[in-house]
C-alpha cells in the first residue's frame, strides 16, 4: 500500500475556503479507502452490537437505581 503524505495547501479565508478544503480532504480519504472483507464486516457488526448492548444495559441499570432511590428503597 502506498504511503499517504498529507498535503497542506494554503486555505483561503472564509466559509468558501473552509468548504473547499473540507471537500478536498474528503476526496483524499475516500480515494484511500477500500471495501471491507466479509470477515471484517462481520467482526465490526459483532463489536458494534456488543457495545450497544453494554451501553443500553448500563443506562437501564442507572435508570433503575435512580427510580429505586426516588421511590424510597425496595
Amino acid at each position: 500500500m502506498e504511503e499517504i503524505t498529507p498535503q497542506f495547501t494554503p486555505q483561503p479565508p472564509g466559509t468558501v475556503g473552509f468548504v473547499r478544503q473540507f471537500w478536498m480532504d474528503c476526496k483524499r480519504v475516500l480515494k484511500s479507502t477500500r471495501k471491507p472483507t466479509r470477515e471484517e464486516l462481520k467482526n465490526t457488526v459483532k463489536i458494534s452490537g456488543i457495545g450497544l448492548i453494554l451501553i443500553g444495559t448500563v443506562g437501564f441499570l442507572i435508570h433503575l437505581v435512580k427510580e429505586i432511590i426516588k421511590r424510597g428503597g425496595l
